[in-house]
């Protein structure tokens, strides 16, 4: 879809977790208001979520569901990564810490993806929860931009 737009620098995808640990690009925590599926995200697999039909109830301007059983699916942040990675920078809304049960580790998967993909220095990473964001700055990726923009910040504006 951003191919046919056209004009695109930045993908904004909201993250969240499968029950199996997967990550998906996907606004709300349940499936309810964008799928044929109820439930929370988290309480499918991604094998499962990716059987809903994610265009189901999606009008267009005439008020059709013109894209209800065209294949439209709620990706996985891996689809996000090889399909759009080398072209855009991302922009990566983390909505919320999981698993439910047990420390969190979305922001390590995250990590992990952008690494695999060697776009760090391509991504934004967000969160309106401060203790994702807290956890995402403990990552290496985090320690090592920071370090970087800090010596070259010392380099650009030297002290006294």
């Amino acid at each position: 879809m951003a191919d046919a737009i056209g004009g695109v620098d930045f993908l904004d995808i909201d993250v969240h977790m499968t029950r199996d640990g997967h990550l998906v690009g996907i606004h709300d925590a349940t499936v309810d208001r964008t799928t044929n599926g109820q439930g929370r995200v988290d309480s499918y697999t991604l094998a499962e979520l990716q059987q809903l039909d994610a265009g189901y109830h999606f009008q267009d301007l005439q008020g059709t569901n013109s894209y209800r059983g065209r294949g439209v699916k709620i990706p996985a942040l891996e689809e996000i990564f090889q399909t759009y990675a080398a072209k855009y920078h991302l922009h990566f809304e983390i909505k919320d810490a999981y698993p439910k049960s047990g420390p969190s580790q979305i922001e390590e998967k995250l990590w992990a993806l952008i690494q695999r993909y060697g776009v760090e220095e391509r991504v934004i990473v967000s969160s309106f929860i401060q203790a994702v964001v807290t956890r995402f700055q403990k990552t290496e990726w985090w320690s090592r931009s920071h370090r970087s923009r800090a010596a070259r910040s010392r380099q650009l504006c030297p002290g006294p």
